[in-house]
């Protein structure tokens, strides 16, 4: 019998089978796409992802381009704060998923103990005397002692357990990439720009490109998101100035809903993991950042985990619900500002004058 099975190989199930197969634990990781895939995200890596990647030794792999801190855009004027890591002084990484999921996907395959197997799908759970013991394959039983879904905000596996909670209002998001002439001034920082009703999100990426996300309501989404995309980046002067003579390198991707998490505790025998556990909204930059330190929590407690250690178990929920809590926190504060301009611009103000206060925030949001 296989010691643990992971299904889904985004960042979070990979860096995860990396890290058990090196403790020796036997893993079989399935993936239903094929490498490279793209998929629609921020692409902002705070410190605390970065961190991870460091300790696997992946971090040269995944590559990236710096990023030195977060500027809000709002009514009246722009914040910004420097990442603060600790010790470790870490900035963030701005990575194309394109790239950082293929990178770590490669890792895993060739990771020992872990067995790797794309373009797979796992059709359901196998549950056998109250507990969930493994997995079906192309209806073929496949059993573990412990299984990890790690099959993304829309995950199937926590569909077919009735454990699907979606967040209202429902947020959806949208993106595109773009090339910018060579010798353009290069950004260093994420920018996020609060407008009444969206967002707009930019992430510096390698070799001059540029990521732009759109992130709104759905009911405002869903009157013409593609169209306003374009009208919402022609209202910002330093964005139309950032993408001169810049060509789109990418079809618009969405993604909805923005937040999803479980509704419950998992059965005896799973756990989920990453996104399939709990999405965070993408205005705190906290996604990729928060499945790698989830999938290191759980490598952490694996051992416990697999013996049924109740306090492994606790621990692990307790450690788990409270990174997502943090971030969740983060993001309504933020939405919250958003959605009232005369409130957003006192909080500015009020963040110009003690610079230390949106410091600690970022620094909270970066995993100081």
């Amino acid at each position: 019998m296989t010691d643990v099975i992971i299904v889904g190989a985004g960042p979070a199930g990979a860096s995860l089978a990396v890290a058990l197969g090196r403790q020796g634990l036997t893993v079989e990781l399935y993936e239903q796409a094929t490498f490279p895939r793209d998929k629609a995200c921020g692409e902002g890596l705070l410190p605390a992802g970065r961190r991870v990647l460091r300790s696997l030794g992946l971090e040269a792999l995944v590559g990236g381009e710096p990023l030195l801190g977060v500027r809000h855009h709002v009514a009246g004027g722009s914040v910004r704060s420097a990442f603060d890591a600790g010790a470790d002084a870490l900035c963030g990484l701005g990575q194309r998923r394109l790239r950082l999921d293929a990178a770590l996907w490669a890792a895993a395959a060739r990771t020992p103990h872990v067995r790797a197997h794309e373009g797979t799908r796992v059709d359901t759970l196998l549950r056998e005397r109250g507990r969930v013991s493994g997995v079906v394959v192309d209806g073929e039983p496949r059993r573990a002692r412990l299984v990890v879904a790690a099959d993304g905000s829309s995950s199937l596996l926590r569909r077919k357990l009735g454990l699907e909670r979606l967040a209202t209002p429902r947020r959806v998001g949208i993106r595109a990439h773009f090339q910018r002439p060579a010798g353009a001034p290069k950004l260093t920082d994420i920018e996020i720009f609060l407008r009444d009703g969206y967002e707009l999100y930019v992430t510096p990426l390698p070799h001059d490109e540029l990521l732009v996300a759109a992130l709104a309501r759905q009911d405002i989404a869903e009157r013409d998101l593609r169209g306003s995309f374009a009208r919402w980046i022609a209202r910002e002067p330093s964005l139309c100035t950032w993408l001169e003579g810049a060509a789109r390198t990418s079809e618009l991707m969405g993604r909805a809903p923005l937040v999803s998490s479980s509704a419950g505790r998992e059965p005896p025998g799973l756990i989920l993991l990453g996104d399939a556990a709990a999405s965070v909204d993408p205005i705190t930059a906290g996604g990729l950042s928060l499945a790698l330190q989830s999938a290191e929590l759980l490598a952490s407690h694996a051992r416990g985990l697999l013996a049924e250690s109740p306090l492994a178990r606790r621990r692990f929920d307790r450690e788990r619900a409270r990174a997502v809590r943090v971030h969740r926190w983060l993001a309504t504060s933020v939405l919250a500002l958003a959605a009232r301009p005369r409130v957003t611009e006192l909080a500015r103000r009020g963040f110009d004058a003690y610079p230390n206060a949106l410091h600690a925030l970022v620094s909270l949001a970066g995993g100081a």
